[in-house]
């Protein structure tokens, strides 16, 4: 499939709901193939259903309140067929008015933990990975050669001195970087490259959670990005260098900032 086609939104949910017919649905999984954070998104949507589910499914089996069974009996007189129409729909508001709110409930929920935001910080980091890493040309917009107007730029962005550890005892050179954007905020891109020309980037952003999280995995394929957050920083190290060398490169990151305490 080309990478000029485009799956919309749209598409994507009829697809997560299995409404599609068998040909667009190959479509989009080709598609999803090639675009391996859309994957997250997938999944990331697959637990909040299945959390959903499962904190809101027994409303579903609650008795109707006495309230409302008095008010539906008040109903002026009518045929059985349109009292017993009437009765449903009254049923039915009342179930997608507590649904409502149970869902919108729901989902803060989710979003106040961050159990279901972490993997996005993951995707915006393979994002930018899978766009600039692949650019022969210019893969970073201010290479290391001026590195103090690349710091001093991603310092301002990001509200703190940032300054990128040296990866070259891992084997991997220092070439650059750039600010990209994370869920409407900045984020900054240091980009390394080894001997072989195979490149890791280093996504930093802002921790909207306030409190550490541990080291996370996510993988498609080959490519692979450990990240966490520590203070009021995340990290992701994205790469397809293997699990285990990343796994070592990520420690040596982490040791980093652990040290400047940011």
């Amino acid at each position: 499939m080309s990478d000029e086609r485009i799956i919309g939104e749209a598409a994507l949910h009829a697809y997560f709901d299995g409404e599609l017919e068998d040909e667009e649905r190959k479509e989009v999984e080709e598609w999803i193939e090639e675009h391996p954070t859309e994957q997250v998104r997938l999944e990331t949507w697959q637990r909040q259903k299945a959390e959903l589910k499962r904190l809101f499914d027994p409303v579903l089996n609650e008795r109707v309140p006495r309230r409302l069974r008095a008010a539906i009996g008040r109903v002026r007189p009518v045929s059985a067929v349109r009292r017993s129409g009437e009765w449903l729909r009254a049923v039915a508001a009342f179930v997608l008015l507590i649904l409502g709110g149970a869902v919108g409930w729901g989902l803060a929920q989710l979003d106040r933990t961050g159990n279901e935001s972490w993997p996005s910080f993951a995707a915006h980091a393979v994002d930018a990975h899978l766009v600039y890493t692949v650019d022969k040309g210019r893969p970073v917009e201010i290479s290391a050669d001026n590195r103090a107007q690349l710091l001093k730029w991603v310092s301002v962005r990001l509200g703190k001195p940032i300054e990128p550890p040296d990866l070259s005892k891992a084997g991997f050179k220092f070439i650059g970087g750039r600010i990209v954007p994370a869920d409407g905020k900045p984020a900054a891109q240091f980009m390394y490259q080894d001997r072989d020309g195979r490149r890791v980037t280093l996504f930093l952003g802002r921790n909207p959670w306030r409190r550490d999280v541990s080291y996370k995995y996510w993988s498609r394929r080959s490519l692979g990005c450990y990240y966490w957050f520590e203070g009021r920083l995340g990290f992701a190290l994205s790469g397809t260098i293997g699990r285990k060398r990343l796994f070592d490169v990520s420690k040596s990151v982490y040791a980093y900032f652990e040290k400047l305490n940011l």
